[in-house]
């Protein structure tokens, strides 16, 4: 595996007579570390923009109250929190008091997670409807969870030729631990589960037209119509419950699937018809704007 280091940020600061390294560590194959730190008297980062990708993503929070919005459900998490989020999962979040708030967050693509034949590494990240993307503090606490996120925050700070290689062994650890604190969740702590402090119902279903129908053409009408809303109004909740512009959201879904299916092979032709574009050219100037790399490139 290439280890081609696209970022490195480091720096200290204290936090309730804590020192923190601030630590942002990117490579370029798929993997990231952030251990960073916001205040919610910064309006440019009070709420972020929301983002959706293919990477696989989980927060612990160290410190503070957020609220994250993930596919139009809202959660509160607090201190202890660890927020598990799947890809193509589009999420923001907001900082919820005037405390600070203090994450170690890491993306990774599943290519860093072993295939084995007995156990799905990654199979609670397709979980994460059913335990509603937040594994609580009391749980979170009990497991090896927060000690190896100490060890992945030390080891992306240390320059090493064996920084990378220790870091996805790091990561499998974290899953392995990620994964049997979800099989507690589900099967012996149900009253543990998180329940999203609102569910726009209309904004469930127009996420779940949008799954059905990424191989065809795909209009505001067409949504507006299928759950009786006025598409003006629907334009609204939807840009005030995700964060995007409803037309950004389908396109940025589309662009999303045509990855994954340009990786598995595909010809880029082929993927514009499959997702319903009856030009290639609207196709291949919409990844270019999405990814910044052609078809080809993918």
């Amino acid at each position: 595996m290439k280890n081609l280091l696209a970022l490195e940020v480091f720096f200290c600061y204290t936090l309730n007579m804590e020192e923190i390294v601030y630590s942002r560590f990117e490579d370029k194959d798929g993997f990231s570390f952030n251990n960073s730190i916001d205040y919610a008297d910064s309006k440019s980062r009070k709420l972020q923009k929301a983002d959706s990708h293919n990477l696989i993503e989980i927060l612990y929070l160290k410190a503070g109250e957020v609220t994250y919005s993930i596919d139009g459900k809202i959660f509160k998490a607090r201190k202890g929190d660890l927020i598990v989020i799947n890809q193509q999962e589009f999420h923001s979040l907001n900082i919820s008091t005037d405390q600070p708030f203090h994450r170690l967050n890491i993306h990774f693509s599943p290519d860093f997670i072993p295939r084995l034949s007995s156990v799905d590494l990654l199979r609670p990240f397709s979980l994460t409807k059913r335990y509603q993307h937040l594994i609580p503090k009391q749980l979170v606490e009990k497991s090896k969870i927060p000690a190896i996120f100490t060890k992945i925050s030390k080891t992306a700070s240390v320059k090493s030729p064996y920084r990378m290689p220790n870091l996805i062994i790091l990561l499998q650890q974290l899953i392995i631990e990620i994964n049997q604190v979800v099989d507690l969740l589900l099967n012996d702590n149900l009253h543990l589960i998180s329940s999203p402090t609102h569910i726009n119902p209309y904004i469930v279903k127009t996420i779940e037209y949008i799954n059905l129908h990424l191989e065809n053409p795909i209009s505001v009408d067409d949504i507006a119509n299928e759950i009786g809303l006025a598409k003006d109004y629907l334009r609204h909740l939807f840009k005030d419950s995700i964060g995007v512009t409803l037309s950004d959201y389908i396109e940025i879904q589309k662009m999303q699937t045509a990855l994954i299916l340009l990786r598995q092979g595909n010809s880029p032709k082929n993927v514009s018809l499959m997702l319903g574009y009856d030009n290639y050219t609207t196709f291949f100037l919409q990844f270019k704007k999405v990814f910044n790399i052609l078809p080809s490139q993918a």
